[in-house]
């Protein structure tokens, strides 16, 4: 453990940007994403910038209508980070997975295979879905609270499965035939509510004692889970006030769980437009804008506020109250509450529109190289965040300024590594090897 204050980084990768209108770009690779050396490329860059961790967002299903305007999540996250551990030697690697319709034992076993197979780099980003059910055959998608008491449930299994082999488990004696002592072997045995184990996984304990465990909701619920489980908490917060006020209390809820507030890192999502001067970033940013296509983009802001009807409405002026109202009538993902935020600060339906297909509500920070490392550096040294996920708008230009301008700046400040300084995931972040905690024998709810 360092005692200097390191800012931490993760880059999302899987598409070829995060703003909707990236792939019309000339340069935006559309044609390779499902081509491994796409990846294995921006990997090995991110390495070369000392980046903390590669991550891999996706939302189980495929929304045709939305392929009509925006190729994404073609390809599913372990199978791509298994590929990524053989071209990297120190990265770390965090897949996503819905727990509402993988098993916990089935994700305890995916995660540390790929943990195992890195040397100890990888991480699990939980979601609880808000779709795709019936690929799973469910006619209706679980509700809220079962889904994340499903996700608590699923996480405290796999801590027990990822702790069933003792450290000293593995005795490899070859003159007396003795792998292991199946006495440091512990089975789970756990029965909740939502979900239920015996057994024990065939795998030893990570390198790095459990793969870490990434979770991004916002919500009550969400943030409870995060307090109690969570290594890395992943926020989209736009404003600098929020994204205080979320920091404080997250690491407030983790003390109450008996956790030091240290061991719980928080990352606020950013999708900066970086460049040699403002001008030329504001450039960037618009020339995606002129790409956009306004239709699709009305569609998704309806979908995402409770399907609010938009035929009509005057791009350059607020939402009518009367439609504000009934999009505030479902409960909000944490995205619909960004657009409202904004909405609530009086911006047209154009810029609406506009913020969610360009970050989907999360900060974009536009600029010189040296105005977004001075904004990166100011909330981190005002306690805002512990770093930020890097939501790249796309792969050219801004991508650019960022590793290989905007990191150099902050690694020159020392706010950020120059080097890695351990091979784990959790060095990476400056967290501690957790104790081992042989699984519980009983029956639990």
């Amino acid at each position: 453990m360092t005692t200097h204050r390191y800012m931490h980084l993760a880059l999302v990768i899987g598409d070829a940007g995060f703003h909707q209108a990236a792939w019309r770009q000339p340069d935006s690779g559309v044609e390779r994403l499902s081509e491994l050396s796409l990846f294995q490329q921006l990997a090995q860059r991110a390495e070369r910038a000392c980046i903390d961790s590669l991550f891999v967002a996706d939302v189980l299903g495929s929304d045709r209508t939305n392929h009509a305007s925006w190729p994404t999540n073609q390809l599913e996250p372990l199978t791509l980070l298994s590929a990524l551990a053989a071209v990297t030697r120190q990265i770390g690697l965090i897949a996503t997975l819905s727990t509402t319709y993988t098993p916990a034992y089935t994700l305890a076993r995916q995660v540390l295979s790929l943990d195992h197979l890195s040397g100890g780099r990888a991480g699990v980003n939980v979601v609880t879905s808000r779709g795709g059910q019936q690929l799973y055959g469910l006619e209706q998608l679980p509700p809220h609270e079962q889904r994340y008491q499903r996700a608590a449930e699923s996480l405290e299994v796999a801590r027990q499965l990822w702790d069933g082999w003792a450290p000293d488990a593995i005795l490899g004696d070859r003159e007396h035939g003795r792998y292991a002592d199946p006495s440091r072997i512990h089975e789970t045995a756990f029965r909740g509510e939502q979900v239920s184990v015996h057994g024990a996984l065939p795998a030893p304990r990570s390198p790095q004692g459990r793969p870490l465990v990434v979770q991004a909701g916002t919500s009550e619920a969400g943030r409870d889970l995060a307090a109690r489980h969570a290594d890395i908490v992943f926020t989209m917060q736009s404003d600098a006030e929020r994204a205080a006020d979320f920091y404080r209390d997250l690491k407030q809820r983790a003390v109450a769980q008996g956790r030091r507030a240290q061991d719980l890192r928080v990352l606020q999502g950013v999708t900066p437009f970086a460049a040699a001067s403002a001008r030329q970033a504001e450039a960037l940013q618009h020339a995606l804008a002129e790409l956009t296509d306004h239709r699709q983009a009305l569609q998704r802001l309806s979908s995402l506020l409770n399907g609010i009807d938009l035929t009509g409405q005057a791009l350059d002026r607020p939402l009518p109250a009367a439609l504000v109202q009934q999009a505030r009538q479902a409960p909000p993902s944490t995205a619909a509450s960004e657009m409202l935020a904004l909405i609530d600060r009086q911006a047209s339906l154009g810029e609406v529109a506009q913020r969610l297909v360009a970050s989907r509500g999360h900060w974009t920070p536009v600029g010189s190289h040296d105005d977004i490392a001075d904004q990166l550096q100011a909330r981190f040294d005002a306690g805002h965040t512990d770093g930020y996920v890097i939501l790249p708008a796309e792969l050219g230009a801004s991508l650019d300024g960022l590793l290989d301008q905007v990191i150099p700046r902050l690694q020159q400040r020392q706010v950020l590594r120059g080097q890695y300084r351990g091979n784990t995931l959790r060095e990476h972040l400056d967290l501690p090897l957790p104790a081992w905690q042989p699984p519980f024998q009983g029956k639990q709810s």
